[in-house]
């Protein structure tokens, strides 16, 4: 114990309910570039295109389901799928000769660059077609002054600073390299031979380090910083003059001693054998689900299906994903019919009956998940054709537009937030018995008016029971509740159970519920946490309760309008007294 004293202690009384972000999406995509298996983080149209290339007769249903989501939201979450037995990396190894191999991302690259049987030098740092236009030179002192591409650096190289260190004096390291990475057939930039990138001074030598004491080893550097290719294998072999007993090979440490190999002429690498790979099979779609689900942001609302991976893996991969927005209960799945359910069919009868079948198909129905009835047609300049794209990204967009913008409690649908966007035609366009019979299933029909475009009319969930949750304004209204207060609720962990700390909490969030009620988020709400709630027992047996009871405003689905004639001599005072509700 220590003697008499005074204690001064700080308490924050000033923690807050956290704010949401952009309201944000994520989706599996079958692309042409990009990493494999893991979360592409997407603000813009241009990182689509950056990131994961551009639409092609295989992926187009995939890429313009991303690519809608960012017409409403600059907050979209994409894993990339592919045939992982058939999609291969271009690459290129000794005597300019590539086998191809899968390097589907970051971390499997090293487990690739660290194989014994790999040969290969460079190979693009993602699978797919799109590598094979890729060409890697690289020139030393002894090819630099020829080399067509000298003009780009400053200089030839050299020796880096502090080479030479460990060789015998008048002996130089020579172990500085250029390198430049070369678009040769212009699929990137539409212009071939167009460089990409460039690296000056970069080393032959695995430590060496430049002036600000970082690698200049030209494996680590273009692994760290090229957007288009990995380093393997340290060049070797015939491209390089090689005496063994006096210099050194690429890669070997500066305390060798020894100056380093000489390229024989300018290395030129041409990436081949790169493959898009067969179209991605249901398992592969389930897995990419999977892994968006591992997603750490509450920000990100929606899942969206895109076409699911086609027709037959439909009702497979779309269960999968209600089934994971279920699990967690902090996102709705959005889906559409299956494309041949609506295009290309005159009968009304029929397309209904299509697109019930694939209602029924999904099992999984509750309020984390949402079927609209569209699938539209959609320009792709890329490719100048038309194409049927399913409208899930659409309505969900809309939604998340919504929230950015006016609220989570707000509904997306309607004439004046619902208007969907980069729409030729509907491929089924429901007139209002058909709209009755599907609303009465939880479908959210789309339709296009003369007048007013294409919109969304609708805004029910799966859920079959009547409450509130079935409209997407109260199911996105609590998910965001939760969110919020979840993670304000967090700071009472391992604090006393008492008057204070339940206090305090009520004091957090209180101003929150305060103005979503004055957004008209909510009718009223109670905050409930205290004695009777919180308990001898319940604190005893370490837990903390707060109860937080919600009247939420519901979205207006029917307006009824009555015009009555009545007769001269009768007030409007009469007649008003007389009039029934619905």
């Amino acid at each position: 114990m220590s003697s008499p004293s005074v204690i001064a202690n700080e308490v924050d009384l000033s923690l807050s309910t956290a704010t949401a972000g952009v309201a944000g999406a994520g989706t599996v995509a079958n692309l042409v570039w990009g990493e494999i298996g893991t979360i592409m983080q997407l603000g813009s149209p241009d990182d689509l295109e950056f990131l994961g290339g551009k639409p092609n007769d295989q992926n187009y249903v995939d890429w313009f389901t991303a690519r809608n989501l960012l017409n409403y939201t600059s907050n979209v979450n994409v894993v990339r799928v592919v045939d992982e037995a058939t999609a291969k990396n271009a690459s290129v190894g000794t005597a300019n000769v590539g086998t191809g191999l899968l390097v589907k991302n970051k971390v499997h690259y090293e487990v690739v660059a660290s194989s014994i049987s790999n040969t290969e030098n460079f190979v693009a740092k993602y699978a797919g077609e799109l590598g094979n236009s890729l060409t890697v030179q690289v020139a030393d002192s002894s090819t630099f002054e020829d080399w067509e591409y000298a003009y780009l650096f400053d200089s030839a190289p050299n020796t880096s600073d502090g080479a030479n260190v460990f060789l015998p004096t008048g002996t130089v390291a020579d172990d500085e390299i250029h390198v430049v990475v070369i678009d040769a057939k212009g699929y990137f930039t539409g212009v071939p031979n167009s460089v990409l990138e460039s690296y000056a001074y970069l080393s032959k030598a695995k430590d060496a380090k430049d002036v600000n004491g970082q690698s200049s080893y030209y494996v680590s550097v273009m692994n760290n910083k090229s957007n288009y290719v990995y380093a393997l294998k340290p060049i070797t072999g015939g491209d390089i003059v090689d005496p063994a007993l006096t210099h050194a090979k690429w890669g070997a440490k500066l305390n060798v001693g020894k100056p380093y190999a000489s390229l024989s002429k300018v290395y030129v690498g041409q990436l081949v054998k790169g493959s898009d790979g067969q179209i991605p099979t249901k398992s592969e779609y389930v897995k990419g689900f999977d892994i968006l689900d591992g997603i750490d942001d509450q920000d990100t609302t929606v899942f969206v299906a895109g076409g699911a991976g086609g027709d037959e893996s439909h009702a497979e991969v779309v269960n999968h994903m209600l089934n994971l927005t279920t699990n967690l209960q902090n996102r709705v799945g959005f889906f559409s019919p299956k494309i041949s359910d609506v295009v290309g069919i005159a009968s009304k009868q029929v397309v209904n009956e299509n697109i019930k079948a694939t209602w029924t198909a999904i099992t999984v129905k509750n309020s984390y998940g949402s079927m609209d009835s569209g699938v539209k047609l959609q320009y792709d300049k890329y490719n100048d054709v038309y194409r049927w794209i399913p409208c899930n990204a659409d309505t969900a967009g809309l939604f998340l537009a919504t929230h950015n913008t006016q609220g989570q409690w707000m509904s997306g649908a309607g004439y004046n937030r619902g208007k969907l966007k980069d729409v030729v035609q509907l491929a089924y366009n429901p007139d209002k018995p058909s709209r009755d019979i599907l609303y009465k299933m939880g479908i959210n029909c789309i339709i296009t008016e003369k007048a007013e475009g294409t919109l969304l009319l609708g805004d029910k969930t799966l859920q079959a029971k009547n409450s509130a949750f079935t409209q997407l304004g109260i199911r996105f209204l609590f998910i965001h509740l939760r969110n919020i207060i979840s993670e304000s609720a967090k700071y009472s962990l391992f604090e006393m159970n008492d008057q204070y700390t339940r206090s305090a909490f009520v004091n957090r969030i209180d101003p929150f519920l305060r103005q979503i009620k004055g957004l008209r988020g909510v009718d009223d709400y109670f905050i409930l946490c205290d004695e009777r709630n919180n308990t001898a027992k319940v604190i005893q047996d370490g837990y903390f309760i707060g109860d937080i009871f919600i009247k939420p405003q519901y979205s207006i689905q029917w307006v009824k309008l009555n015009f009555s004639a009545i007769n001269r001599n009768v007030s409007f005072e009469e007649v008003v007294a007389n009039a029934s509700g619905v």
